[in-house]
């Protein structure tokens, strides 16, 4: 019985050492891959401004795009257009030649005043995996320290007639 009960412990130990290193897997996955958003560029195109650009980085992963609004003379100024179609959200945008379109009209009726507009795309990895593995290796960590703290109990060892001291009371009566 000793020897399972010492097999259980070091299941539970690695169990839970796996569990503490679940959520930096997908950091130190992902750490090792440049993504990049370059040659930004945009046209008015009648009531609509459409934005390209060209993403580096994997064109089989999923990324998350977000297209920001800003201007030059007023740093500050962040505006996320809402009215948008094409390669923006979450999606496997990898590669040259994506576009968003923004029908600015829909959200500025009388249009922007100034030239000094610009936009930015923030692009991110998006963990699209599944969390299947995460879950089940949850549970078996779950189950193994069950098993650690009720299994693992080392158990008193009472012959007939020769009953241990309740907790709490003094030995010696």
């Amino acid at each position: 019985m000793q020897i399972l009960i010492n097999r259980f412990r070091s299941l539970c130990v690695v169990l839970v050492s796996l569990l503490l290193m679940e959520p930096l897997t997908p950091a130190l996955a992902r750490s090792g891959e440049d993504i990049a958003v370059v040659n930004v560029r945009f046209q008015v195109s009648g009531n609509k401004i459409v934005v390209s650009y060209d993403l580096t980085g994997p064109s089989d992963r999923d990324y998350s795009i977000k297209l920001i609004l800003r201007r030059k003379q007023v740093p500050s100024y962040e505006y996320a257009p809402k009215a948008l179609a094409g390669d923006y959200g979450v999606g496997k945008f990898g590669g040259s030649g994506r576009q968003i379109t923004w029908e600015i009209l829909r959200e500025y009726p009388n249009g922007l005043e100034g030239d000094d507009f610009y936009f930015h795309i923030e692009a991110t990895l998006s963990s699209s995996g599944s969390n299947l593995l995460y879950y089940l290796g949850g549970g078996a960590a779950a189950v193994g320290a069950v098993v650690y703290f009720v299994v693992g109990k080392k158990s008193a060892v009472v012959s007939e007639g020769n009953f241990p001291q309740p907790a709490g009371r003094p030995s010696g009566y």
